[in-house]
């Protein structure tokens, strides 16, 4: 082959290469444009906020039993009437002690893992503090013959007598406001004795239906935020029902409808009460309502106490009371009879 024509061949190479490096260098340039341009146009696009934690509600496989009951509005009587000591020993007897011994046997059957009082333990009305002190610690020991641990949730007929701080001391637990859990359960008990200014409700300054103040919502929804299976436990009613002219039947507790808000917002199963004397069960937004009557003020349901059974998150309530017409001892199935 002559000089030329190797001269010529490494002309048409050097082009050749040069041509490649080009089109290289601009294959590389225009790649990096457009995927900066991609990468800063899907930096402006939002990326989907992830699931708060209480929508991400584990599925459960557990089966959880309490006992419940509620206003028993005990006054403790002298064991000798004759006795006008004020601190003559007292003790519960006849209509204030019955519906403990139906409890207590009932319990044995069922056999509850705790046991929830939702509130108005003693009387209260006129009582000094020291007689109401009595008749929490008769309560008390009456709930702990069935061996499993008892919560307390503190009503207004309680506060007529004694102070929220007597009250915690009396029954020894550290808050009103408290959080059981029970493997993937959540048991909330909300102490709502407050007036409408926030404030304490106490002996001689009581506000009937109740209201939660600014520092018991904010705790609320700090123990709302989980993937637990949430019940809430309480005295005073936030839901109740309604008549043909819907208006309540009842007073409902005086923020109710931010409180209702704060339950559908957090996926709370079932919240239940006592202090209306009103038997009601309503399904509102998937937010179960109870209202329970007492053992003692309600003459369709005297003596009326109830087991809770969880089964996979799904509650199901057996009420026992005693017929007022025939004086029998009754059980029903607290949602299917809905009255």
């Amino acid at each position: 082959m002559s000089i030329v024509s190797k001269m010529g061949f490494s002309k048409v190479s050097l082009v050749v290469l040069f041509f490649f490096i080009g089109m290289t260098t601009f294959f590389v340039w225009w790649i990096n444009k457009n995927v900066s341009w991609e990468i800063q146009n899907m930096e402006m696009i939002p990326s989907p906020s992830p699931k708060p934690i209480w929508e991400k509600k584990v599925e459960i496989d557990q089966i959880l039993k309490i006992g419940l009951i509620t206003d028993t509005h005990v006054h403790p009587n002298r064991i000798d009437k004759n006795d006008k000591n004020d601190f003559a020993p007292r003790i519960l007897k006849g209509k204030h002690l019955d519906p403990f011994n139906k409890f207590n046997l009932q319990m044995a059957i069922f056999g509850p893992e705790l046991i929830i009082h939702l509130g108005d333990i003693i009387e209260g009305t006129d009582d000094e503090d020291f007689v109401g002190i009595m008749g929490l610690k008769l309560v008390r020991d009456e709930l702990a013959k069935n061996g499993v641990p008892v919560y307390w949730i503190v009503g207004n007929h309680d506060l007529r007598s004694v102070t929220k701080s007597q009250f915690l001391e009396t029954l020894e637990i550290d808050s009103l406001n408290q959080v059981i859990d029970q493997g993937d359960y959540r048991l909330i008990i909300l102490d709502a004795s407050y007036k409408k200014d926030g404030t304490d409700i106490s002996p001689g300054n009581g506000h009937i239906p109740g209201n939660i103040n600014q520092n018991t919502i904010e705790w609320l929804e700090d123990k709302l935020k989980t993937e637990k299976r949430v019940f809430v436990f309480m005295h005073q009613a936030p839901l109740v029902k309604k008549d043909e002219n819907g208006a309540n039947i009842k007073n409902p507790i005086s923020n109710s409808e931010s409180l209702i808000k704060i339950f559908d917002k957090y996926n709370v199963e079932a919240v239940f009460n006592g202090h209306i004397e009103l038997k009601s069960y309503i399904d509102a937004d998937d937010v179960k309502y109870y209202s329970f009557p007492g053992t003692k003020k309600s003459d369709a349901y005297r003596n009326s106490f109830y087991e809770l059974t969880i089964d996979k998150a799904i509650p199901q309530v057996r009420m026992f009371y005693t017929d007022q017409e025939n004086g029998l001892d009754k059980s029903i199935d607290f949602e299917e009879s809905n009255e």
